[in-house]
């Protein structure tokens, strides 16, 4: 028997990138989302893409990437960025 699950995939847009950290530091930077709701901000996730999808792009996947922790917050009245 083959079950068959359905996922809801929405991207957002991406805006300006800000780091605040410097060379040597661990990375901390925010990018902001634009046109998000805040219905929409609540049930947002942010995540890495899988290995595979970096081979497939051509990009090198570096062990690393995989201590990066993604959060949505709120930066005033509608304004949400990823840190």
């Amino acid at each position: 028997m083959v079950t068959w699950a359905r996922a809801l995939a929405v991207a957002a847009g991406l805006g300006k990138l800000t780091v605040f950290s410097g060379l040597g530091q661990p990375l901390k930077a925010e990018i902001e989302l634009l046109a998000v709701q805040k219905d929409e901000a609540d049930n947002l996730s942010v995540h890495l893409p899988p290995a595979d999808a970096f081979r497939q792009a051509n990009i090198e996947y570096a062990g690393a990437l995989l201590s990066i922790k993604f959060n949505i917050e709120q930066r005033g009245e509608g304004q949400y960025v990823v840190t």
